[in-house]
């Protein structure tokens, strides 16, 4: 009788510690909240892998690390922290709540952003989760979801990261573009309550071509008791430049730099994924739109979509659009499965970066539109939202 008893009492110990763990999805999320709020400092590193895929055609992947470490700071009202990340061969940053300090260690160039005078610069850090506090970075997350009734936080139970038990939390969002779908998890510590990790992707329906973008986030070596140096966020830290620029807004205005309007146009010849050579005088008597492309400029394919309205628009004997691949091989990259997908039938060529220096062009998407004479008329250095008015008109008044 005795034995049966202390089993009897073992068993419910277990039952009654195995409820205590089971918490509600509200009871985790308030654990999480009220524990993040708790930390004053902390230091962390963060791994980042992000995976371009183009379904059915090819993937990239990088990945990036970085050393975080922040302190709150109650009287600063814009960030509210003080802050420091330094990535591995990349970018650093630095807040002190004073200036804003990026250092692009390629170039050894250093940027002082004066808060009091670009605020709204400045609070940009608050949007990334690369910039701004991860731990926050995900409260705010679950915040603004626990006060929007069409946002709902699911408990997709328990998984391991990184060697610790965690709850796997999803946001489930009103879905609001039938050719784009998101998914957002983050996984929670169950020893903490610390969101140590989250995977976010999203996927977009393009044409007949369907691409996904992932962020796979992982937190690890966190120390939140260890006080910290105000040291650590001074510029003192970022040393290794040799260039120091003051930030104001002119700086973010990208100059046009390619082949001035009036100009003559470079000759040039260049062949098709067929291997068949087309060359600028071919286009002689007609308009000449020359788009710069390659296939991992987002910013290009956006383009070449709008291109493509305008390219079925005009008859091809008047009005001819030639897109300038500057960096993939036709086959190896399988660009005619990637414009197929697209529904892209304009032109294109390859090996453009060879006459990219004739057209002063230096960076991906760029445009010209070359009259019937071979006289440029009209340039677009970088991407133009408004790219099918703009070159309608352009079309228009030559056409005539």
């Amino acid at each position: 009788m005795r034995k049966t008893n202390i089993i009897f009492f073992i068993l419910s110990l277990l039952i009654i510690n195995s409820c205590k763990r089971e918490l509600t999805t509200e009871q985790i999320v308030e654990k999480v909240q009220e524990t993040i709020e708790n930390s004053k400092f902390g230091y962390y590193k963060q791994t980042e892998i992000t995976k371009q895929v183009s379904v059915g055609e090819d993937s990239t992947t990088t990945e990036s690390q970085r050393d975080f470490y922040y302190k709150k700071e109650p009287k600063d009202t814009l960030i509210g922290f003080k802050i420091a990340s330094f990535e591995k061969n990349g970018f650093h940053q630095v807040y002190n709540t004073e200036n804003l300090f990026g250092l692009t260690t390629w170039n050894k160039t250093l940027t002082i952003t004066d808060k009091n005078q670009y605020p709204k610069q400045v609070s940009r850090i608050k949007q990334f989760y690369n910039s701004f506090p991860f731990f926050f970075f995900v409260k705010n997350i679950f915040d603004n979801a626990t006060k929007n009734d069409e946002i709902e936080i699911i408990n997709l139970g328990s998984t391991k990261i990184n060697n610790q038990d965690c709850y796997k939390l999803t946001i489930k969002t009103p879905k609001n573009d039938d050719q784009m779908s998101s998914e957002q998890i983050y996984y929670i510590s169950k020893d903490t309550y610390l969101p140590i990790g989250s995977d976010i992707s999203v996927s977009t329906k393009i044409v007949n071509a369907t691409e996904i973008i992932s962020f796979k986030i992982r937190i690890s070596d966190i120390n939140l008791k260890g006080e910290i140096s105000d040291e650590i966020f001074t510029q003192e830290k970022l040393s290794e430049y040799v260039k120091v620029i003051n930030y104001t807004p002119e700086l973010e205005q990208r100059p046009n730099t390619l082949l001035a309007i009036g100009e003559k146009a470079p000759e040039w010849e260049l062949s098709n994924s067929k291997g068949t050579k087309i060359n600028l005088n071919d286009l002689n008597g007609k308009i000449a739109i020359m788009d710069f492309w390659y296939k991992a400029c987002g910013p290009c394919n956006k383009q070449m979509i709008k291109l493509q309205e305008l390219h079925d628009k005009y008859p091809e004997d008047k009005v001819k659009f030639i897109g300038i691949n500057t960096i993939d091989d036709p086959i190896e990259d399988n660009i005619d499965l990637f414009l197929g997908n697209r529904n892209i039938s304009m032109e294109t060529v390859f090996n453009g970066k060879t006459i990219e220096n004739d057209y002063q062009v230096t960076a991906s998407p760029a445009l010209f539109v070359i009259d019937q004479n071979g006289i440029i008329v009209h340039n677009i250095d970088g991407y133009s939202s408004n790219i099918v008015e703009e070159l309608t008109e352009v079309i228009e008044k030559y056409l005539k």
